[in-house]
């Protein structure tokens, strides 16, 4: 018999994890396209005028010194941005939070966004095959991925009491 590894709780999760990420790709592109159009559009009438599509801005560099350097402060930037972006996103859902701890508790617990996406994507949850006893629950980890990100959602997951999610409602989990 071969030995499982779990991690987060789930066995094999950074398999599933993996092969998610790569079956999520294309609609990750599509979605791209969708969101900016433009350039497809410019080359599509372009083509239909029959002229040539419009020319992407051209790069030019001093040497290969040159080169490694624009594109490793390019990376950086890009870094540090992501990295920003994720700590305003994360500080933006605690002040959320923090706004919504201040109603009235519901079945003697505060109000936080995540149970809020749990009710909403309830339906969705069970649409897909998770039991209704279960759907708020895994509705919460989808609004962690919708809000914040999958690893969140992940750690998350790793952290419920045994019971709450079947094995079967934790994989649908994992590959949503």
């Amino acid at each position: 018999m071969g030995l499982v590894r779990k991690s987060f709780g789930v066995p094999n999760a950074v398999g599933h994890m993996i092969v998610a990420s790569l079956i999520s790709l294309p609609a990750a592109v599509l979605i791209a396209r969708l969101m900016v159009p433009r350039l497809v559009q410019e080359a599509q009438v372009a083509e239909a005028q029959h002229m040539e599509p419009p020319a992407e801005p051209e790069l030019s560099y001093e040497g290969s010194m040159d080169a490694i350097i624009r594109g490793t402060m390019d990376g950086v930037q890009l870094v540090l941005a992501v990295i920003a972006v994720i700590i305003v996103v994360f500080a933006l859902v605690n002040l959320v939070d923090q706004a919504l701890a201040l109603l009235p508790l519901v079945d003697a617990d505060p109000l936080t966004l995540r149970r809020v996406f749990g009710w909403l994507f309830a339906p969705l949850m069970w649409a897909i095959g998770i039991p209704w006893d279960q759907a708020a629950s895994a509705g919460s980890f989808m609004g962690t991925k919708a809000i914040l990100n999958e690893y969140v959602a992940f750690l998350d997951l790793s952290s419920i009491k045994p019971g709450t999610l079947e094995p079967r409602s934790i994989g649908i989990v994992t590959w949503s």
